[in-house]
């Protein structure tokens, strides 16, 4: 069996976000090119279409962007980056064109073409895309990889890569109202995605009814507002039919289309500095309110451009409708008529055959509406519908419940509700769970520790009000980094070691710029950053538990595929037959192996943005924990030493006594009983009377006084 290929990253998606990734891994690696792991080749982009695609169904003559063309793929990042809307500009030799031009704002058709510019360029400077897949599974791998399964549209083979970390870029899937899906498919109800390669066979088959036609077109953005002039103008074209004029219906929910807030201070929440402060907010609840109080920068409204020539249009109708109704003056009728119909809700939708409302070989959709204020519901024929109601970002939710990876993560494969919250909000809910129902577990069990144990509530009383960690690990709540990351649960994803990144699908944690192309440079740079930070990884020696960086040290591969690493070539040895090492001293009981002060010591993958508040803190937190940690570790060890004193007094007992058996010990002389006292009294010899000739007193030696 071939080994499948293994790569350092794969994206999952080619569209801007993903390009921009690859443009900064290009820079990264020009940067860095002593490190060979950050090498172009060793990266790949699986997408399924045939070529480079952005929003081809939107590129309808004369749109403009709604950004600034300095929003580009890499100029808020990197000025001088060689992907930029400039350098595109400037390789075509339009620089100075649009210089003259004298608008910020390019053409949705040039966006597109500058986007495909820059796909080229990065394929040639050796970026890998694999164009004409669609991935159908990822499954987890041995060895810290991903197992990614691709098809091949064009011959249906599989193909199986490995890859150490993941960008998924999912872009949006068309979001179909649930009363029109159920007629789908239908190739006269079509989405806006699709509008531009689909209008002309919709209006041709419509056109073989030999009557005038009536269109539908759903939602009040951008895209509804740009398709039904779009649609006015090739009725226009097509002019009246059957002595009618062709009807156009804007279904929207309000009451008028609004337009859409782009004044300087409103933008602001485009920037990149908006993106901290939102995903630094201090509650969900807070987070979702500021971006609820900014959705009129983006859904549901229309470019004020756009709303000017709509009501150019709409006004003409009346302007018309007024000379018409003097029977004096006659103007020939125009092709097609606007009508906006508000505070309407759709109901259903259904496919109608009625004779009288149809023709031969077509059908007609009768849909009803409800209006909002008055709950009046009616009911409408249509030709034709058009779904101009955005897109859905969950795509990538499906693919990681199906692999099982999602578990890592507390993605259950039953829940039909996910969503994401920042990182802090999963540490506070693992740190609020030990805190309250294993707090006894994690803490010393030693008279001069449990003075700092917090009782303030029960154990039952925890248990109950708060969650278990099985429960935790279960929830749909998933959490991500300030640089994109899906962070794995320390419950469940301690051992998951790929890194997976979301671009384009995490605005409830990073803000509304999060779908758009304002920040997609920056977003690039620093996913491409958290990525290259996870490429030295320094190893601990199995023997002696030393550092081992990059390029130091030996492997050994045992022949079950498990990796010990070793500082020097002396240390391949068992470390648990050797007295001094780590190993053999937590096998023998001597030092700690449990304990919620190690847990501090462990590696954590988790990127944290510098703040000197942060540092300071967790500064102090070292040394407390370090203080915590020595206090335990000498418990630790008067506990230890105490049962080895037992031992040795029971040993010295038992070793005694059996000398006692054999051995008669000699009573000590110092030891007088009463019976000896009385002995020496009557045994006392009387002392020599003293010289008469003491030395010194001037008398002779050896004579006697009587």
């Amino acid at each position: 069996m071939v080994q499948p290929p293994v790569y350092t990253t794969i994206g999952l998606g080619f569209g801007p976000a993903n390009l921009a990734v690859a443009g900064a891994l290009l820079e990264q690696h020009r940067e860095t090119q002593h490190n060979s792991s950050v090498s172009a080749n060793k990266f790949l982009f699986i997408e399924r279409h045939h070529e480079f695609r952005w929003h081809p169904g939107m590129l309808l003559p004369g749109a403009r962007m709604q950004i600034s063309f300095l929003k580009d793929l890499a100029t808020l990042r990197s000025p001088q980056s060689p992907i930029t809307f400039v350098a595109y500009l400037h390789s075509q030799n339009r620089l100075v064109d649009f210089i003259n031009r004298g608008n910020t704002t390019p053409t949705r058709k040039e966006y597109s073409d500058y986007l495909a510019w820059a796909a080229k360029y990065v394929q040639d400077q050796g970026i890998i895309v694999a164009y004409g897949e669609n991935v159908i599974a990822i499954k987890e791998e041995d060895e810290g990889t991903v197992q990614i399964h691709s098809k091949v549209l064009a011959t249906g083979e599989t193909r199986i890569r490995l890859a150490r970390n993941l960008i998924i870029s999912p872009g949006g899937s068309p979001r179909i109202p649930r009363s029109i899906q159920a007629i789908l498919p239908h190739p006269r109800i079509i989405h806006s995605s699709s509008y531009l390669s689909s209008v002309k066979p919709m209006l041709a088959m419509s056109e073989k009814t030999n009557r005038s036609l009536r269109i539908a077109v759903l939602g009040s953005g951008q895209s509804a507002a740009e398709i039904l002039l779009d649609l006015h103008q090739r009725l226009t074209s097509m002019g009246i039919s059957a002595g009618q004029v062709h009807d156009l219906h804007l279904i929207i929910r309000g009451g008028s289309l609004k337009p859409s807030d782009d004044s300087p201070f409103a933008n602001e929440i485009f920037n990149p500095e908006s993106t901290d402060a939102i995903y630094n907010l201090p509650s969900d609840s807070v987070r979702k309110k500021v971006i609820a109080d900014c959705q009129s920068t983006n859904y549901g409204v229309v470019n004020s451009r756009t709303l000017d020539s709509l009501y150019e249009v709409v006004y003409d109708q009346k302007v018309e409708d007024g000379i018409a109704g003097r029977k004096e003056n006659t103007l020939p009728d125009p092709g097609a008529r606007i009508t906006i119909i508000p505070y309407s809700n759709l109901l259903s939708a259904e496919i109608s055959t009625h004779s009288s409302q149809t023709s031969a070989g077509a059908d007609a959709f009768s849909l009803a509406l409800q209006n909002t204020l008055t709950r009046d519901v009616s009911e409408t024929t249509y030709d034709a519908i058009v779904c101009a109601t955005g897109y859905e970002r969950h795509s990538w939710l499906n693919l990681l419940k199906s692999s099982g990876i999602g578990k890592h993560f507390g993605l259950s494969s039953a829940s039909d509700k996910t969503c994401l919250s920042v990182e802090q909000n999963m540490v506070e809910a693992v740190n609020g769970e030990i805190s309250k129902s294993r707090a006894l577990e994690l803490r010393l069990k030693t008279v001069e520790d449990l003075e700092d144990i917090p009782y303030t509530s029960s154990e039952s009383d925890a248990s109950s009000s708060t969650p278990s960690l099985s429960e935790l690990s279960t929830t749909d709540t998933l959490y991500i980094s300030r640089r994109y990351r899906l962070v794995p649960l320390p419950t469940t994803g301690r051992g998951f070691v790929p890194r997976i990144y979301l671009q384009g699908c995490t605005e409830e944690t990073h803000g509304l710029s999060e779908t758009l192309l304002s920040i997609v440079g920056v977003r690039a740079g620093e996913v491409v950053e958290d990525l290259c930070s996870n490429y030295m990884r320094i190893e601990k020696c199995y023997f002696c538990s030393t550092n081992v960086y990059p390029g130091h040290g030996s492997a050994f591969v045992r022949n079950d595929a498990k990796v010990f690493r070793f500082c020097t070539s002396k240390m391949k040895r068992n470390p648990r037959k050797v007295r001094w090492t780590k190993a053999f001293r937590k096998a023998a009981g001597k030092e700690m192996t449990i304990d919620s002060t190690i847990d501090f010591e462990k590696r954590r993958n988790v990127p944290v943005r510098y703040d000197r508040e942060l540092v300071q803190t967790t500064i102090n937190a070292m040394k407390r924990i370090g203080e915590i940690k020595q206090r335990r570790e000498h418990a630790f060890w008067k506990q230890r030493m105490a049962v080895a004193r037992d031992k040795h007094r029971a040993h010295r007992t038992k070793k005694l006594a059996a000398k006692s058996v054999s051995v008669k010990l000699l009573e000590p002389t110092a030891m007088k009983t009463r019976e000896t006292n009385e002995v020496l009294e009557k045994i006392k010899v009387p002392a020599k009377s003293r010289s008469a000739l003491m030395q010194g007193e001037g008398r002779s030696m050896g004579m006697d006084i009587d």
